[in-house]
């Protein structure tokens, strides 16, 4: 572990930055009022915008990139599909087993909670987050595989924007949204840890 985080030190420091930051924010305002202080109008285009993010990690999408993964390198490709999985069954087991009411339930009053065109509000399983969960495990699976500096932070700001979608389009609280990062990037680490894949020797002599 020690090792990929010397090989990306830039990715890790900035999600401690987000979990530590996030997690402050917290504790100083509390998960609900937190989720009103950050679920505000921005405008339609903001609205088709964060649409449009919340859905690249969709079944579909997170399908594509897993699939072209591996197409490039099975290796990396597989540790990114054991990753998704691994991850995607500790968020629906922990949504089961807490059943936690989403933001428009909670409150019990839809004024609350923007109506958004083409989004629909989910009424419960709201903890954790399945789309920061797979968009966290996929950014820094992306990560581990291009070990790029610059695409680093490229895909840590669109797992942190996929993170506030939830929020801005009224599906999750902020709590939701952190630990199903935490759990993504932990799944993620520790297959890039542990899963090793010994390369086929080709003896000549």
């Amino acid at each position: 572990m020690y090792k990929l985080y010397h090989q990306h030190k830039t990715y890790f420091q900035l999600l401690f930055c987000w979990i530590v930051t996030l997690g402050f924010a917290l504790l100083v305002f509390g998960n609900h009022h937190l989720f009103l202080m950050l679920h505000k109008d921005m405008g339609s285009i903001a609205d088709w915008c964060f649409r449009w993010i919340t859905e690249l990690v969709s079944t579909t999408g997170s399908c594509i990139v897993v699939l072209l993964l591996l197409i490039r390198n099975w290796r990396e490709g597989t540790k990114a599909l054991i990753a998704m999985v691994s991850s995607t069954i500790v968020t629906h087991v922990l949504k089961i087993w807490v059943d936690a009411p989403r933001p428009w339930v909670y409150f019990n009053n839809e004024t609350v909670i923007r109506s958004i065109k083409e989004v629909t509000l989910l009424p419960n399983h709201s903890f954790p987050s399945g789309h920061s969960t797979a968009a966290f495990a996929l950014a820094t699976a992306l990560v581990f595989t291009f070990n790029d500096k610059r695409w680093s932070i490229f895909f840590f700001v669109m797992a942190v924007l996929v993170g506030y979608s939830r929020i801005y389009l009224g599906q999750h609280f902020p709590l939701d949204v952190w630990v199903g990062s935490m759990i993504g990037i932990l799944s993620a680490t520790l297959i890039w840890t542990f899963v090793v894949f010994k390369k086929k020797e080709i003896n000549l002599s």
